[in-house]
């Protein structure tokens, strides 16, 4: 009997609406196309139709690879937005916190202190 296997994570599948491509790939072609088009038209005014469309594809590439290509589960556009964060956003040199006990405990010691000094019963 014939059967199908599914994918135990389904979050990973994205549907597909145009072309076989999901919405963020037809957006990004949407863009490619929006500006190869004018650039090729230009071209095949100067040049022959195989040079401009030469040219034309190799503009094309760069984002066809990343309107496919995933790095480490993300997308290029998350890839840039991380790294202008990372980069512009944020301050280069954190300055170092420390988070020790070492001050509260003074000050519970101290307070105790004071305390018997009033004259009060102190667990410390």
């Amino acid at each position: 009997m014939a059967y199908v296997k599914m994918p135990k994570d389904l979050s990973k599948i994205k549907p597909k609406i145009a072309l076989n491509m999901d919405k963020r790939q037809l957006i990004i072609a949407g863009i490619a196309a929006a500006i190869v088009a004018p650039i090729f038209f230009t071209l095949n005014s100067f040049l022959s139709v195989q040079q401009a469309g030469i040219i034309a594809f190799i503009l094309l590439c760069p984002f066809f690879i990343a309107a496919k290509k995933q790095w480490s589960g993300l997308p290029l556009e998350k890839l840039l937005w991380y790294a202008y964060n990372i980069h512009f956003r944020r301050i280069k040199q954190r300055p170092y916190i420390p988070q020790g006990h070492y001050s509260t405990l003074v000050e519970q010691q101290e307070l105790y202190e004071e305390i018997e000094k009033i004259g009060g019963k102190s667990d410390g």
